[in-house]
């Protein structure tokens, strides 16, 4: 059994939030769950707070990020636009733009935007963002 908070969200052991900020602005919010990627989800929560370049690929943003990403075994072999990825091979997480998942990257689903999909438009490669990831009592 899960517990809920008042506004919904799972205990803080079993999401985040990832923020995706640019030039000071909020850009889009995306929840991850652990359920989804138990390996992977302790490393992305220490992340805390890091500055990142955008790189594209395909139908990916991607996010190098500073964590030891791992092989997941994902129930999930279907992606959509607006779901988070973890790109292990690449140590990036991507977050899928448009229906198209480019070939030769093993993609593990992570989480999906909540908020703020269609801003994710405005990045282009070298965009520098910073990405923020909270849990519990520190989500806004």
């Amino acid at each position: 059994m899960r517990s809920e908070s008042p506004t919904g969200m799972r205990a803080a052991r079993d999401e985040a939030l990832l923020y995706v900020e640019y030039k000071g602005s909020k850009l889009a919010v995306a929840r991850i769950r652990r359920e989804v990627i138990p390996f992977n989800f302790d490393e992305l929560v220490k992340i805390r707070s890091t500055i990142t370049r955008v790189s594209k690929r395909g139908g990916l943003l991607l996010f190098q990020v500073p964590a030891s990403l791992r092989h997941e075994h994902s129930l999930y072999r279907s992606f959509q636009p607006g779901d988070v990825l973890v790109a292990y091979q690449l140590g990036c997480l991507a977050i899928l733009t448009e229906p198209l998942v480019p070939e030769g990257i093993e993609l593990f689903k992570a989480g999906e935007v909540v908020e703020g999909f269609e801003n994710l438009s405005r990045l282009q490669p070298g965009d520098t963002v910073k990405l923020r990831v909270a849990t519990g009592e520190a989500v806004e």
